[in-house]
Parts: structure tokens; C-alpha cells; sequence
């Protein structure tokens, strides 16, 4: 993102931490306006969680404070987002089957969400690749409609 914003020419306020819980909750506090979320995701089926609870939904995966991994099922992420009161305009999953989260962000009052289909593992380059001509084409001036397709284009 570093280079987009540079190239666009643009005074954007952005940072980069780690994905944990606190920092994300942190940063919904901080009233954000573009999230990118570069994580890893899980499916929720019995196989993958023996403590299989259907409606948690799917999971991010953060880290915890020790670098450990931290499941944030779509339930906690619902109920974060709605007592954060933040409206978050746009929203970029960078995670394995994100469609479903993606569903939670939508539902919880974010109009644009970007991710990868439900059912699809993300592959690494092109999603940097992606995220490098959106955050361009964003910062220049087109819509996030607009960025998306161009975006799309490149990889």
C-alpha cells in the first residue's frame, strides 16, 4: 500500500500493525474508513473444530498478544463491529474463504467488501498484486467499483 499511496500522489493516513484482536478492535475504536484485513481463514466444520457450532460461522484466524493463534468466529466479528459503531466504508478480506465473512462485514452496515469467494483458497501474489493497483486506482480518484474492476484487470 506504501507504494500506491506514494504513486498516487495522495496524503492518506494509514497504518499497518499485526492482526490481533486488540489491535482490530483498537482500530475499529479509531473510526477507520478502509479496512484491509490480511489474515488467514478457516472453515467451521466438524472436522476442522471438534467443538462444532454451526452458528458461530466461519473464522478469521488473528494472532493472539504471545503470537499465537487467535479464532475470531463470524459471530464475535458481528458483535465487535455493531458496539464499535464505526462505519467502516469499505472493507478488503485478504483471507481463504472469506466469502462468508465478507457476508458478516456487509450485514454489519460496510457497503463495499472486497474477498475472495466462500469456497477458494487465496493465492498469495495475486492478492498483492490486487491490492497494489486497487489502493492506486482508489487514491487517483475512481470509485471503489472502479478500482475493483481495474484491479481485477491486473491479476
Amino acid at each position: 500500500m506504501t507504494n500506491s499511496v506514494r504513486d498516487a500522489k495522495r496524503n492518506v493516513k494509514y497504518r499497518k500493525i499485526c492482526a490481533t484482536s486488540n489491535n482490530f478492535m483498537k482500530v475499529l475504536a479509531e473510526g477507520t474508513l478502509v479496512l484491509h484485513v490480511a489474515c488467514h481463514g478457516e472453515k467451521n466444520t466438524p472436522k476442522n473444530f471438534p467443538n462444532y457450532k454451526r452458528e458461530d460461522g466461519d473464522f478469521l484466524i488473528f494472532e493472539d498478544e504471545e503470537g499465537e493463534a487467535h479464532y475470531l468466529s463470524e459471530k464475535e466479528l458481528r458483535r465487535l463491529i455493531e458496539r464499535s459503531k464505526v462505519e467502516l466504508q469499505c472493507v478488503i478480506i485478504a483471507s481463504c474463504y472469506s466469502g462468508q465473512t465478507a457476508k458478516t462485514f456487509h450485514n454489519a452496515g460496510v457497503n463495499h467488501v472486497i474477498c475472495i469467494k466462500e469456497d477458494e483458497k487465496i493465492d498469495d501474489a495475486a492478492m498483492i498484486e490486487f491490492s497494489k493497483q486497487f489502493y492506486y486506482f482508489l487514491f487517483t480518484g475512481k470509485t471503489v467499483c472502479e478500482a475493483f474492476d481495474l484491479a481485477k484487470l491486473s491479476i
